[in-house]
């Protein structure tokens, strides 16, 4: 009598984002509504964290300072022979700067912002609802500065 074991290991098995396809493109809040639940669920069953596109907020903030946004200011300090750069709003400047995230799916981008630059304040737009409830599940600060739009910012005015 000869007896085989079939063991199926998790290499093979197929995620949720080979199930949904490559995002690329797609426009409907339905197939969005679907990655963000299945892919990128940042909920506290899920051990997924919140989906950056491109590169963590940091690296954003980074380049937005390189760009000399009315954002903050620097200010560099030497201590001990260490140099130490700090960006901080400058508490005159009584300027305002609006910052649209539009297709902002459930990124830390805009409360990180939020929360660097006293003086912004951020419009976060998804066709989500799932993401944009996942981002305010986030934010601690109960939407400090904060507007969220349910919204397809590549749907026309016409087709609204």
């Amino acid at each position: 009598i000869t007896t085989t074991t079939t063991t199926t290991t998790n290499a093979n098995a197929i995620t949720p984002q080979q199930i949904l396809g490559d995002p690329s493109g797609q426009q409907t809040s339905t197939y969005w509504n679907a990655w963000f639940q299945n892919v990128a669920s940042t909920s506290s069953s899920s051990s997924q964290k919140p989906f950056e596109w491109y590169t963590d907020p940091p690296e954003i903030d980074n380049l937005l300072s390189s760009l000399h946004l009315p954002l903050s200011t620097t200010t560099t300090t030497n201590n001990n022979n260490t140099t130490t750069k700090t960006r901080t709003t400058t508490p005159a400047d009584t300027t305002t700067t609006t910052i649209l995230h539009a297709g902002s799916g459930n990124s830390l981008l805009p409360l990180y912002l939020r929360d660097k630059y006293e003086n912004t304040i951020h419009h976060v737009m998804d066709c989500s609802d799932v993401a944009l409830t996942e981002l305010r599940d986030r934010d601690a600060r109960c939407g400090e500065r904060m507007v969220y739009h349910l919204a397809d910012v590549l749907l026309s005015s016409e087709a609204a």
